[in-house]
């Protein structure tokens, strides 16, 4: 099967039980138990698959909408119709958050409605990427793409970044890195140049506790020109699925005159 990486291309259920992906045009799934994979009906076109709290269904973007379908397949509901593709998401019990380009970082519930701007963000500050919750559900994990960065090492240069759903400030954790995810190890995860790394992180203080140590070096990553994903996944359950890949990205290569044409 051909994987398809422009964005997030593969998910672990809360429970760690089965992995789904994208690959060939729909999304795929397996249960851990098992070696054969099946397509989800109904999933065609998929990307950014997103396990439900339960586990028991999926989101995805397909077709300019963010969808769900019971994880048998079916006939897939759209949850929000036109606009720009996610960056990284997340489906918690508050409902489904996302990153959007010149937006910043937003929620909908997946029975539909309105778009709720959680933290704006604007083209001036940067771009955000890959949202998630934290276990006191007021404060957002984000990886921030700086815009006087946005061409001088791509992610390799952005930030992760805690913020606050009460008015709190910004607060940068990691310089340096992207596609960080909180893990029921007690640790903050992200990508740098192909290689997971894991620091301790303290919830109460959101500081990080401890050194930054290499858990698996050679992840794949998503295109650098659409998102900062790492192709890798956590179960709640500590279970991790992901795609090798190699250690660094190769970038395409520009010319520029001395006026910067």
């Amino acid at each position: 099967q051909r994987l398809l990486v422009p964005r997030q291309a593969v998910a672990i259920s809360p429970d760690g039980t089965r992995i789904v992906y994208a690959a060939d045009n729909r999304l795929y799934q397996r249960p851990m138990s098992s070696l054969e994979a099946t397509a989800i009906a109904g999933t065609e076109g998929a990307l950014n698959p997103m396990f439900s709290p339960n586990g028991e269904e999926l989101a995805f973007w397909a077709d300019s909408s963010l969808k769900r379908i019971a994880i048998g397949g079916g006939v897939p509901v759209t949850i929000s119709r036109g606009g720009q593709g996610p960056t990284g998401g997340w489906w918690g019990r508050d409902g489904i958050m996302f990153a959007l380009g010149g937006i910043g970082i937003v929620r909908v519930s997946p029975e539909g409605g309105t778009l709720t701007t959680l933290i704006p963000i604007d083209n001036a500050v940067g771009r955000a990427d890959s949202p998630q919750m934290l276990p006191d559900g007021r404060t957002v994990l984000y990886t921030l793409l700086d815009e006087e960065a946005f061409y001088d090492n791509r992610w390799e240069s952005a930030r992760i970044v805690v913020q606050s759903l009460d008015g709190g400030e910004r607060k940068t954790i990691i310089e340096g890195g992207s596609d960080a995810r909180y893990v029921p190890t007690g640790h903050i995860v992200y990508v740098l140049r192909g290689t997971l790394l894991a620091v301790p992180f303290d919830l109460a203080t959101l500081n990080p506790t401890g050194g930054h140590v290499p858990v698996i070096d050679g992840v794949r990553r998503s295109a650098a020109a659409v998102a900062g994903a790492a192709q890798f996944a956590f179960s709640d359950t500590g279970s991790m699925v992901y795609v090798p890949g190699p250690m660094s990205e190769q970038e395409a290569v520009f010319i520029y005159d001395r006026q910067g044409v």
